[in-house]
């Protein structure tokens, strides 16, 4: 009898350890959300702009009156690329680059981890043009050559996404009105 109250005591002893530890590790963080973000911009990019091909994006973390918003939004590749120039010279610290399902996709390292973001590395041939990328233009009888990251561009699709209240803010480029929809971030 006191050997099988011992048996059960362990046992519960275990279940508890055991359920402390995956509720620990099923916490969600930054970059689960995020990456929740992502998938559903890289599937509804084609409804909101179906003549555009989605190759590259930037994301990032926006935090108004105690409420976080992921930003996500379409970014030209050129842009991208000005900005792997810019870290393979050290000229950014804070921007990072990584592939996500074949997505180029910019983010803040101050406000994601890589390490559970679980991007790919951006492949050398990508970054051995964005070491060769520049914008050139003569004036004056003299060759001027400025890095694409120096260009003015805008987000054709932004999207704002608030898991707060589960609510999505879709901005098209050209449109007044802002879309809101319902969003789980199942």
């Amino acid at each position: 009898m006191e050997l099988n109250i011992k048996i059960i005591s362990i046992s519960l002893i275990v279940v508890m350890i055991v359920s402390c530890s995956t509720s620990k590790n099923k916490r969600i963080t930054p970059e689960i959300e995020v990456v929740k973000c992502l998938d559903d911009f890289i599937v509804n990019y084609p409804k909101l702009k179906p003549n555009k091909e989605l190759t590259s994006v930037l994301f990032q973390k926006i935090t108004e009156n105690d409420t976080v918003y992921y930003q996500i939004m379409d970014e030209p590749k050129n842009e991208i690329l000005a900005t792997l120039n810019d870290i393979e010279n050290k000229k950014s610290k804070y921007h990072a680059v990584g592939v996500y399902k074949k997505i180029l996709c910019e983010y803040n390292k101050k406000d994601f981890n890589n390490e559970y973001l679980n991007f790919k590395d951006v492949p050398k041939s990508i970054i051995d043009k964005a070491t060769s990328i520049r914008f050139s233009f003569e004036l004056d009888g003299k060759i001027i050559e400025i890095p694409y990251g120096h260009l003015e561009w805008e987000p054709t699709v932004e999207i704002y996404y608030d898991f707060k209240s589960k609510i999505k803010k879709i901005r098209i480029l050209g449109k007044d009105e802002i879309e809101i929809q319902d969003f789980n971030g199942e």
